[in-house]
This record gives structure tokens, sequence and C-alpha cells, in this order.
């Protein structure tokens, strides 16, 4: 056995639990998805790495499976991260888009800002 590749399994065993505790602590319906991904990717890994009579097609539908589980697991948590925006998806990224301002928010509350755009007035400033 690949000392890597069992890592690899393990840890992937690790993610699968961390989606279920998304699904039982936060009641995060996604986590399911992402438990679901990383169990297909732990069969996937176990018939390469134990050389399980599994045809490749079969094999492929199933990584084809955890692509689009992961792919909706994403695209839930990108939806809930931005239906708390209140400017839109350029706030959530630190960009203010009506100042050309990057601004970043710390644990402490602190707030830096930095000018996007060198020689550019903001709308304040007009």
């Amino acid at each position: 056995m690949n000392a890597l590749q069992t890592i690899s399994i393990l840890l992937e065993f690790v993610v699968v639990a961390l989606g279920i505790m998304l699904v039982v602590g936060k009641k995060k319906m996604y986590g399911w998805c992402i438990a679901l991904t990383f169990i297909l990717y732990i069969f996937y890994d176990l018939a390469n790495l134990l050389s399980l009579h599994i045809s490749q097609e079969t094999l492929d539908i199933l990584f084809f499976m955890a692509t689009l589980s992961i792919l909706w697991a994403i695209w839930n948590i990108f939806l809930e991260a931005f239906r708390q925006s209140s400017i839109g998806p350029a706030e959530e990224f630190g960009i203010d888009p009506r100042l050309g301002k990057a601004v970043g928010h710390w644990a402490d509350g602190q707030t830096g800002q930095s000018q996007l755009f060198e020689g550019r007035q903001t709308l304040q400033e007009r």
C-alpha cells in the first residue's frame, strides 16, 4: 500500500465527518453533499488502491457524481454567503464598487482601506 494514498484516504474520512458535522451541528444541508462527495472519493481511491475489479465506466460515473455533488454544495455555500451581502458579490471580496476601494475587516473590528485605482476619484470625492 502506498503511504501517501493511505493518508489521503484517511483525510477523506475526516472530510466526510466534517460534512456530517455541518449537517448535525450547524443545520447546513450542503454538508450531506460534501460527505457524499468524499465517500465517493474514498470508494474510488480504494478501488484503485486495492485493484478491485470495477469497470472504468463505473468509476467514471462515480467520479462524475462526486463532481456534481460538490458543485451543488459549493453553489449553496456561495448563495448563502451572498444572501448576507447588502451590496453584492463585490463586497464579499472586499471591494466596494461604489467607492473604488478595497475594504478589509479584521476579527477585532478594525477596518483597513486601500485605494484600488490610483488617481481615480471616488464617488465621495466628486
